[in-house]
């Protein structure tokens, strides 16, 4: 990926991987709205509830929960806007997600361990799963 890619990304999106920035982009060219399952991870201690209704409303999709409430998955139509208002809530820490094609009941396929590889965290007590 490009350097000024990831970059633009970071600013923009931090917490959403660049890979899955890039994916959307690609089949929005296909498909103004791809399905993807998406995944997003929480500071621990937040109110689950509350994540889960932010998601649903700008979603339109209940999540589900896994690690101790911080880590939701859906499956979905999905835009770079959605991503943008999910990346901007304070208590998100990181968004992953994969092309699904289909909206299918898969879970994650996501870890604690991958995103804070990917974010550089070394800081893993931060996070209860």
């Amino acid at each position: 990926m490009l350097l000024g890619f990831k970059s633009a990304c970071k600013q923009i999106v931090p917490k959403v991987n660049p890979t899955l920035i890039a994916d959307i982009i690609e089949r929005q060219q296909e498909n103004p709205e791809p399905i993807y399952m998406l995944e997003v991870f929480t500071k621990a201690g937040v109110d689950s509830e509350k994540i889960r209704n932010l998601i649903l409303e700008k979603v339109g999709v209940t999540p589900e929960l896994y690690d101790n409430g911080t880590h939701y998955v859906t499956n979905q139509k999905l835009t770079l806007e959605m991503l943008k208002e999910i990346s901007d809530y304070d208590d998100v820490v990181a968004v992953e997600g994969d092309y699904t094609e289909a909206i299918t009941g898969l879970g994650p396929s996501h870890s604690w361990d991958e995103v804070r590889a990917r974010i550089g965290d070394k800081d893993s007590y931060k996070y209860q799963y």
